[in-house]
């Protein structure tokens, strides 16, 4: 009788265990237990997920610029507009929007 090749007995008892592992990974025990992984596993991602949009979220936020300064309103004296008071012309007689109202109200 002749010896087996060494080789051959090792590749049959690394397959062997490949598959015990492999089947040892992918089986549950029960179906409580699997059913039970695939929820956690859900679980898992619903949470990552709301955790990315809400850090993304945050930093659009926080890069917004800041709002500008209130500042104060006024009326025009000729058509009764409300204007920033930056923006306003002033005349003789009050606040006005435009060139042209001013004019019309100092004649």
């Amino acid at each position: 009788m002749a010896w087996p090749h060494r080789g051959a007995g090792l590749v049959y008892r690394r397959r062997t265990v490949a598959a015990g592992l492999c089947r040892f990974a992918v089986c549950a025990r029960s179906r409580a237990q699997e059913s039970c992984m695939k929820l956690l596993v859900v679980l898992l991602v619903i949470l990552f997920g709301v955790w990315l949009w809400r850090s993304r979220r945050l930093a659009e936020r926080q890069s917004e610029a800041p709002p500008k300064a209130l500042q104060n309103m006024v009326t025009c004296a000729v058509c009764g507009v409300h204007l920033p008071q930056s923006e306003a012309l002033t005349g003789a007689r009050g606040l006005y929007c435009s060139a042209a109202h001013r004019q019309q109200a100092e004649r």
